[in-house]
């Protein structure tokens, strides 16, 4: 494990977050932003604002009804564009996050873009669905730092992390910070800086949080130094799409030819979680769980030099860390023939996953039925003017939370609008 001394070769943290030496004063929050104070712990020449005081936070998400486009005629609903966007400007950052408590209210992170006149600005927000915005941060203008937001942003079990990056956009190491807290926390934490990076996606839980950049994964706790738990040299696979559940981490170990789950926990350390390391026939994707039921993809069939496994099953199991103890049961075939890139968010008995282009699935998992979620037809205008549903956010006993607008935005549909739906195959 390293050490948690303020600075390591490659990286440095701090109780108080990391922040280089002196640079030019930045864009002043105040009276830009009435009530917003400066945030620097990365790098005082980024322009990064946060509400001094919880009077100073945005006003609540407002939805409103889902566009005809979406093919959902009744219990669909969008997030409200209710802040100033230039045409042709995209209003949300590319990716999004939600986390369901345990009472059954559901928080979101999203990233809200403006462009008007001569002020461009950011705003990253934890906001419950049907309440108050908890936490933000805001960058103003184009100083060389910006939100990253085109992979993976999380939220989880009341925690969030995301990523900033700093340096030239076109090169391919940049510095990179990872950020966050405590939903409700008005001034997030630095917790881990790269001075280069090739990018570390994250994912947040109540105790750690952990990154990886497709070769490594470390792990931390919050306000505690990252450390690197696995290395690809030590299987000679890709390490891709951690997640945490408290402090169990888990992750896709794969190349073109094999798919395993790998885990790891400060007890046992590292390892094979749903794992066949000597039968290139069979494989997993795409698990994931809620703390009471895991689902993955279990593969199977395939032969030597092929690349695509022809039986695909969607199987659960109850929760465990254990791999002995794992207690699988088919629910239904996975339709698709190609790679699950992502994995199930599982909720409140249901499993959903965006399996297609367009397209989303939602399994019982009770009995294997399933819903689909399919948009309407291409508009008129074309491609870009039409409805697009993506990745599954959370799923409650109510709504399922997706991806889901014209471009990118974010839709609750009702579980009881989705229809009689389909039974599972044999």
């Amino acid at each position: 494990m390293t050490s948690t001394s303020t600075t390591t070769i490659e990286g440095c943290w701090s109780p108080s977050g990391c922040a280089p030496g002196p640079a030019p004063d930045p864009q002043p929050c105040d009276p830009a932003w009435p009530g917003w104070e400066t945030w620097d712990d990365f790098a005082p020449s980024c322009v990064y604002c946060v509400p001094a005081s919880p009077e100073a936070l945005p006003p609540p998400i407002e939805w409103e009804p889902c566009d005809p486009l979406s093919a959902m005629p009744s219990g669909c609903r969008q997030m409200k564009v209710d802040w100033p966007v230039a045409a042709g400007y995209t209003p949300f950052g590319y990716v999004a996050a939600a986390d369901v408590r345990p009472d059954g209210t559901v928080a979101i992170l999203v990233v809200r873009n403006s462009s008007v006149s001569s002020l461009d600005w950011g705003e990253l927000i934890v906001a419950d669905a049907d309440g108050p915005v908890r936490s933000a941060m805001l960058q103003l203008g184009k100083t060389g730092c910006w939100f990253a937001v085109e992979e993976l942003v999380s939220l989880q079990q009341g925690k969030y992390a995301f990523r900033i990056l700093q340096g030239d956009t076109h090169a391919e190491l940049k510095r990179e910070v990872i950020v966050g807290g405590a939903a409700g926390e008005l001034h997030p934490k630095a917790q881990w800086v790269w001075e280069e990076s090739w990018g570390h996606p994250v994912a947040a839980s109540d105790l750690a949080w952990a990154s990886w950049d497709s070769f490594r994964v470390g792990v931390a706790k919050w306000g505690e130094a990252w450390h690197e738990v696995y290395s690809g040299l030590q299987d000679g696979l890709e390490q891709v799409r951690a997640k945490v559940w408290h402090d169990f981490v888990y992750w896709r170990s794969s190349t073109l030819g094999h798919n395993n789950a790998t885990a790891w926990t400060p007890d046992t350390g590292v390892y094979p979680f749903i794992a066949f390391p000597w039968d290139s026939g069979r494989g997993v994707e795409g698990l994931g769980t809620d703390g009471a039921q895991m689902v993955w993809i279990y593969e199977e069939g395939k032969a030597p030099g092929e690349w695509t496994y022809p039986t695909r099953s969607i199987m659960v199991a109850p929760f465990t860390r254990d791999p002995a103890l794992l207690a699988p049961v088919r629910l239904r075939s996975y339709p698709v023939p190609y790679p699950a890139i992502v994995q199930f968010t599982v909720g409140c008995g249901y499993a959903g996953i965006s399996d297609d282009v367009n397209h989303v699935l939602l399994v019982r998992l009770s009995d294997g039925w399933s819903w689909e979620l399919v948009p309407g037809p291409v508009p008129a205008a074309g491609p870009a003017g039409r409805w697009y549903w993506g990745s599954v956010y959370a799923i409650t006993c109510e709504e399922v939370f997706v991806r889901g607008g014209v471009g990118m935005n974010i839709a609750r549909v009702r579980l009881d609008a989705l229809g009689p739906g389909t039974p599972p195959d044999s």
